[in-house]
């Protein structure tokens, strides 16, 4: 969720770095995509390709996503730099 950008000019937010290898795209490894990077995973994962299940809030393809902590707080919405709001409120007038 950290590499989602924000647009606020000069806003800076935690950066979670992932380890682990960049899976090949020509030939992804089996099982989950991710688990190369992801440090949830377990043996299931290497061997065994996640289904599509239907969320809280949204589909996952995670054989863990009910046993990991779920995100209690959204992330706080940053304040818009003055020429931002302009341009948003200039928008919204000429979009209705």
């Amino acid at each position: 969720m950290s590499a989602i950008p924000v647009p606020s000019p000069g806003g800076r937010g935690q950066i979670a770095h992932l380890g682990g290898d960049i899976p090949s795209p020509a030939n992804p490894p089996p099982g989950c995509k991710f688990h190369t990077r992801c440090p949830h995973a377990t043996e299931i994962c290497r061997t065994t390709r996640p289904v599509l299940e239907e969320g809280t809030a949204h589909q996952t393809a995670c054989h863990h996503w009910r046993e990991l902590p779920a995100l209690t707080e959204p992330a706080p919405t940053p304040e818009r730099s003055p020429t931002t709001a302009a341009r948003f409120a200039l928008w919204r007038e000429h979009s209705t």
